[in-house]
C-alpha cells in the first residue's frame, strides 16, 4: 500500500525506531541512506546525495560531513541524474524534474521550465509533470529519459526513432508484462492516470477483507465459546 504514490509521499520521511536483527541497526552509518556521490574539482571535495539530502565531504572521508546550504529538489523515489554540467554547475534530475544547481553560490535553474529558477528549494513531495528517470550528454546537450514519454531533450525534439527491428517486430516481453500487472499500468487506458490508484485501493481492501474477516471470527467464536451445548 505505501509502496508507491499516493500513499508513498506521507511516509516517505517519517521516521521511526531501528528494529532489531535488522540491516539498518548496523554500526554502519550510511545503510541504506548514500544514494549518489561525484568529486567536486571546485570545492575539492566530494559531493554526496542522501536520503535525507545534500552533503560535503573532504576527499579522505574522514570529516564529518557538511549538510549543503542550498538544496535542489530531488523525489522520495530518489536521485536518478546527478552530472557535472561545468562552471561548478551540476545536473540533478528525479521525478521533481531535472535541474541545474551550483553548490556553492545555490543557483537552482529548473532546465524544464526556462526561466524559473530559485536559490534554495525543496522537494514538494508530489511527483512532477517531468519523471526524469535518466540522462545522457549528446552533443553538449542533455537528453532526458522520461518515466512516461520517453527520451526528449530540454529544447523538446525527439530522440532518436526506435528501430523497426525493436518497435515493429520485437513480442513484449513477459516480465514486462508481468510488471504492467503488478504495477496497474495495464488498466491505463481504460482508467488514465487513475490507475495509479488501483494498487492502494486494493490493498486498502485487503487489510478491510482481513479485519472483517477477523472480527467475524471472534463473534463466532465467542459464540460458540458461550453456547450452553
Amino acid at each position: 500500500m505505501f509502496l508507491r504514490p499516493p500513499f508513498l509521499i506521507p511516509v516517505a520521511n517519517v521516521k521511526i525506531a531501528v528494529l532489531p536483527l535488522k540491516s539498518m541497526g548496523k554500526d554502519n552509518p550510511w545503510e541504506d541512506k548514500m544514494r549518489a556521490a561525484i568529486w567536486s574539482a571546485e570545492l575539492n571535495r566530494f559531493i554526496l546525495s542522501t536520503s535525507d539530502g545534500f552533503y560535503f565531504c573532504d576527499s579522505l572521508f574522514t570529516e564529518e560531513p557538511v549538510e549543503c546550504e542550498y538544496q535542489p529538489p530531488v523525489s522520495v523515489m530518489g536521485i536518478n541524474v546527478f552530472e557535472y554540467a561545468g562552471d561548478g554547475n551540476y545536473y540533478i534530475g528525479s521525478f521533481d524534474g531535472l535541474f541545474s544547481w551550483n553548490p556553492s553560490g545555490g543557483e537552482i535553474h529548473d532546465l524544464l521550465n526556462p526561466g524559473k529558477h530559485f536559490t534554495t528549494v525543496r522537494s514538494s513531495g508530489r511527483p512532477s509533470k517531468n519523471l526524469v528517470s535518466g540522462m545522457i550528454i549528446e552533443n553538449g546537450r542533455p537528453v532526458i529519459f522520461d518515466y512516461d514519454r520517453g527520451a526528449y531533450t530540454a529544447g523538446g525534439r525527439n530522440f532518436t526513432d526506435m528501430p523497426e527491428l525493436i518497435s515493429g517486430n520485437s513480442p513484449m516481453p513477459l516480465w514486462n508484462v508481468a510488471q504492467e500487472i503488478h504495477t496497474g499500468r495495464i488498466y491505463q487506458p481504460l482508467l488514465g492516470p487513475f490507475y495509479i490508484l488501483i494498487v492502494p485501493i486494493v490493498a486498502l481492501l485487503t487489510i478491510l477483507v482481513l479485519i472483517t474477516g477477523y472480527l467475524r471470527w471472534r463473534k463466532i467464536y465467542m459464540s460458540l465459546l458461550n453456547s450452553p451445548w
